[in-house]
């Protein structure tokens, strides 16, 4: 059974999504724009046209939506606690939710366009931010974007992807931004520029919810499935090009003796966890794990850059 609550996820760039008056797209339009973030009760769903009435959140109380524009998603199902019930948000026991937690990756600041969509997000009240990784590659980029997001959010939670891990500079205009001798050592300048900003790099309780961030590497030991092979019948024009020669990576990072790709090196960079303060975990939050999903005391949300299990690797 489908949930019948839904939440905006899109419009933040533009002051929130357009409302009309009816299901047809020519209908009047509300006077203003539905927020992003804002909880909506389903009326009815005719293709990809919402008639909604509103939970909680900024802007005209009932109307149609779009769910979809395109190849872009503006509205969501979600299912929150006590509100898929059919009452509205203020007569729930939870009120309005304490705190909202949103997740992003792969902002890449280093793309202009990237920087000037962080830049136009508006004010999040009561909100965490979880940043998993790739989110430029000098640390002068990182520190911009990271700044910005403390504007935005109450609550910035941070851990590291491959792009800022590269050392080697990959052109003169980010000549100034290496200093490094490898990727080690920019880490150790990374985890202090998060401690300067103040942005949270190991598990912290928000609002009674846990926040931990999860560091980590890719190795080939996890490709465990055979190579593509060609339509039967068929063969390849030309033997595919290794993957380590493609990577950026393999020329960016500089990881002394240890080859990237390797176990030994994804085993050297789990160590970061505890050079990090990730690890070991909390005593209060190792109390709470011991407990089954379901009955723990906070729940627990965990963010990192890679896949922690093989498990969720994707099929070839």
């Amino acid at each position: 059974m489908y949930s019948s609550t839904w939440v905006v996820i899109g419009g933040a760039d533009r002051g929130g999504i357009i409302v009309r008056s009816g299901a047809e797209l020519s209908s009047e339009q509300a006077p203003g724009r539905l927020a992003y973030g804002a909880l909506l009760k389903e009326v009815q769903l005719v293709g990809d046209r919402l008639q909604f009435s509103k939970l909680a959140g900024d802007g005209p109380d009932e109307g149609w939506i779009s769910t979809r524009l395109k190849s872009k998603v503006l509205a969501v199902r979600a299912m929150p606690d006590d509100l898929d019930s059919g009452r509205r948000i203020e007569d729930s026991a939870v009120h309005r939710p304490a705190m909202t937690f949103f997740a992003i990756s792969d902002v890449h600041v280093e793309r202009r366009e990237n920087m000037k969509w962080l830049e136009s997000l508006p004010k999040f009240d009561r909100s965490t931010l979880l940043v998993a990784g790739d989110l430029g590659v000098s640390l002068r980029q990182v520190e911009q974007a990271l700044r910005g997001f403390k504007a935005k959010f109450d609550h910035v939670f941070y851990c590291y992807g491959n792009h800022e891990t590269w050392a080697r500079p990959q052109n003169k205009e980010d000549q100034m931004a290496y200093s490094y001798q490898d990727s080690f050592e920019k880490l150790v300048a990374l985890k202090k520029l998060c401690q300067d900003l103040g942005v949270v790099t190991t598990p912290a309780l928000i609002e009674g919810v846990w926040v931990v961030p999860v560091l980590g590497w890719y190795h080939f030991d996890w490709d465990n499935e055979p190579d593509l092979q060609p339509p039967p019948g068929k063969k390849l024009d030309r033997e595919p090009i290794p993957a380590e020669s493609l990577a950026t990576d393999t020329g960016a990072c500089l990881w002394g003796n240890l080859k990237n790709g390797t176990l030994e090196l994804a085993s050297k960079l789990d160590l970061q966890n505890e050079e990090w303060g990730g690890w070991p975990l909390p005593a209060s939050l190792q109390e709470n794990l011991r407990n089954p999903r379901g009955q723990r005391k906070q729940p627990v949300i965990t963010f990192s850059h890679f896949l922690p299990r093989v498990q969720l690797m994707p099929e070839k």
